[in-house]
């Protein structure tokens, strides 16, 4: 089977391997934690729906800009929803505010008709996922936890950014940025682009 002794069958090989990775990362600290341990089946909010929203929704109803004082940028703001109160009740789609909303059944239907729409597939899979709890919790190190550093870093002005001072009131939410070598800002908001 072998022509020597100095080999190691192929099921021994990958456990020795297997163990040494194990080792490998417990020596550097870089044991997993349960965040990066949950698969996104555990997290549907963070998997499916807040990718929807952010598309759709967010530039309108996030952190800084919320129209009817309902944000959208993360699961604890949906659930504590705006002036017309929660937007989801968990379990209970036909009553959920932002699935009304969306299908048009309360009106203003939203998003405004003149704006990017979900497709059927996405609001099958909100009320679907409002249908069996609402479950889910925000990512660690999400979109939303990353702003608010970059914001805390600007106004600061830390020694790694330049402070950034506001030009004004801003239409809707900052959805993407980008620093070009020219020192010009590129903004995406909810349906534009802008060039600083």
């Amino acid at each position: 089977m072998y022509p020597s002794s100095n080999y190691l069958d192929p099921s021994t090989s990958k456990r020795l391997l297997l163990l040494f990775c194990a080792w490998t990362l417990l020596m550097a600290g870089l044991t997993p934690s349960p965040a990066m341990a949950q698969s996104p089946i555990d997290n549907p909010y963070a998997s499916e729906i807040q990718p929807i929203l952010v598309k759709y929704c967010v530039g309108c109803h996030n952190e800084n800009d919320h129209e009817s004082n309902l944000k959208l940028h993360s699961l604890a703001s949906i659930r504590s929803g705006g002036d017309a109160g929660p937007a989801l009740i968990p379990s209970k789609p036909e009553e959920s505010l932002i699935l009304r909303r969306l299908l048009g059944i309360d009106e203003p239907k939203m998003p405004p008709e003149d704006s990017p729409q979900p497709s059927p597939a996405e609001i099958k899979q909100i009320k679907g996922w409002i249908a069996q709890g609402a479950l889910g919790s925000d990512p660690a190190n999400s979109l939303a936890d990353k702003w608010l550093r970059i914001a805390a870093n600007a106004k600061q002005g830390s020694g790694t950014s330049p402070a950034i001072t506001p030009h004004g009131i801003t239409p809707h939410g900052i959805t993407a940025a980008a620093i070009a070598d020219s020192g010009q800002v590129l903004l995406g908001r909810f349906s534009q682009v802008e060039l600083r």
